[in-house]
């Protein structure tokens, strides 16, 4: 399982890969994440990069060579261009992630996982930045999440994509 979030500017773009714990299958793995920051004279990402700076459509092909990929899930709001793409390709199937009630059961679930350590990553700093930027805001009628920033110049994005990452994994029974 791959995740993808974006903003075109003013935000970090988060690719995050993980899969089930193979003894603990309430449980999730982080294979990898990696962020990229908004840069250049217009401070937007710039998707592709160069061989000497890899930009995410690099690395996501090189993730989807070496591994079995099952699905890509993002949020379609900044990425629907880029993956619309990647579908015409045929190389994966790519599933646009609701943000509306789904996303807050995604931030929920992602925030229970962590409290009851049910969530693995192997240091990523980045990831764990993204986590600790992150501040949980209360949907008062259902009592569920929603990850934000906290502070406007933070990113979260890979909190986010991790969020989205645990519920398609447990939503698919992967």
């Amino acid at each position: 399982m791959i995740t993808l979030d974006a903003a075109v500017s003013g935000a970090a773009l988060g690719l995050w890969m993980g899969c089930r714990h193979p003894l603990y299958p309430s449980e999730i793995i982080t294979l990898y994440a990696q962020k990229w920051e908004p840069g250049g004279v217009d401070h937007k990402i710039d998707f592709y990069g160069t061989p000497e700076n890899p930009g995410m459509d690099l690395v996501l092909r090189k993730l989807l060579s070496e591994y079995n990929v099952i699905e890509i899930a993002y949020d379609e709001f900044q990425l629907h261009s880029y993956v619309t793409r990647l579908k015409q390709e045929s190389i994966v199937w790519c599933h646009s992630f609701p943000q509306g009630n789904e996303r807050l059961v995604a931030d929920s679930l992602f925030r229970d996982m962590i409290r009851e350590r049910r969530f693995w990553h192997r240091g990523e700093r980045d990831l764990q930045d993204h986590v600790q930027n992150a501040d949980a805001k209360i949907d008062p009628e259902d009592r569920k999440v929603r990850i934000v920033k906290r502070a406007e110049r933070l990113n979260v994005d890979l909190a986010v994509c991790a969020a989205m990452g645990c519920r398609e994994l447990m939503r698919l029974n992967l």
